[in-house]
């Protein structure tokens, strides 16, 4: 029955759209702008074009059809180690409020020229070393953020949304492996660079936005999940080299019951035959 004739998908579709939650009324960091975004196209959601929605936070739906058993049957895609590992558990953690405020409270120092910000792609140089990143700023004031979480682009994104509502110009660099993060940022009025990761200058430590407790626990359940991971793997493993002993016994078998030159007799005699 195609989706058209079938009342309440329209109803789903619109409470799909506005669905919403505690993340989203406080604009957490992670928090992804629609929870859950339905695609009406038959071959979506897709793994390859979905998987990373609003950073891997999102929920995507679609394909909604009436069935038989269940009464309405879909097909719901989320992303396994960010929506339900790795970031979902560090959200919870989070301390957004501290975050915001410490952004405010940076931001309010900076001259307020109300020039649009700009967006500047990393450049690259091979030496000797390797390939090393070229420094395009003369900063007169530096920023490391210190991030063993792997979330400083959080504080590089609420600076630059409070340097938008401060009116603050600033230049954007993205992210080498993901343009959706942004690795720095420079204030040009004041000459003040904001960079992810080891560095010169003053350090901001992401850890003073993490809930001590939360990130305690949280770092129980990563340790409950590697070690839940390594026994499913040791299993496997044994499971495959239980697989492989019994197929050469079986092939043992098969190879002494089969008579491999009746076939070769069989085609002769049916060439024979037929000539």
């Amino acid at each position: 029955m195609p989706l058209s004739v079938i009342l309440p998908v329209s109803s789903t579709y619109a409470r799909s759209a506005s669905f919403g939650g505690e993340p989203q009324k406080l604009a957490l960091p992670h928090a992804p702008e629609r929870f859950i975004t339905y695609f009406e196209e038959d071959n979506r959601p897709q793994t390859k074009l979905d998987r990373n929605l609003y950073g891997g936070m999102g929920v995507s739906a679609g394909r909604l059809r009436e069935d038989t058993l269940f009464d309405w049957k879909f097909v719901c895609l989320s992303h396994n180690t960010l929506r339900g590992a790795a970031i979902a558990n560090l959200s919870d953690a989070l301390l957004a409020g501290k975050l915001q405020a410490f952004a405010a409270r940076f931001c309010r120092r900076l001259p307020k020229d109300g020039a649009p910000f700009e967006l500047l792609w990393p450049r690259y140089a091979r030496t000797a070393d390797g390939e090393v990143e070229l420094d395009v700023f003369d900063p007169v004031e530096r920023y490391s953020i210190i991030d063993a979480f792997g979330e400083g682009f959080l504080l590089t994104e609420a600076l630059a949304q409070q340097a938008r509502a401060e009116s603050v110009s600033f230049v954007v660099t993205p992210d080498a492996l993901n343009a959706r993060k942004i690795r720095s940022l420079y204030f040009p009025a004041a000459g003040v660079l904001v960079t992810v990761g080891e560095g010169e200058g003053k350090r901001i430590n992401m850890k003073r936005f993490i809930d001590p407790e939360k990130e305690r626990e949280t770092r129980r359940l990563n340790r409950l999940f590697r070690k839940g991971s390594r026994l499913l793997l040791d299993d496997a493993a044994e499971a495959f080299a239980s697989a492989r002993t019994l197929h050469f016994e079986l092939e043992d078998i098969y190879v002494a019951a089969m008579d491999f030159e009746k076939a070769g007799r069989l085609r002769d005699a049916l060439i024979n035959e037929i000539f």
